[in-house]
């Protein structure tokens, strides 16, 4: 639910940036530059930072899959060294 919230948020803000940095060019604004860079930095960011999220998240799971991996061979050598 948080995540949906967040994204409409995002989609509002990127959208919000857009139609100021339009105004800001017809209108000849001073900070029609610094809107423009928003419009083109924040998305950048955006998707940067899900890259990454993702590419973190992938990561834990392969550790996760080794611990158990680990685990599992683990109590295996235990029961055999016991049945010696």
């Amino acid at each position: 639910m948080i995540k949906r919230i967040l994204a409409l948020l995002l989609a509002v803000l990127l959208l919000a940036i857009v139609v100021l940095t339009f105004i800001c060019g017809i209108t000849g604004s001073r900070y029609f530059i610094g809107m423009l860079f928003l419009c083109i930095t924040v998305p950048i960011l955006c998707y940067a930072i899900a890259l990454v999220a993702r590419l973190l998240k992938g990561k834990s799971n392969e550790l996760k899959q080794e611990m158990q991996n680990e685990q599992e061979t683990d109590t295996a050598s235990v029961s055999e060294n016991q049945e010696k």
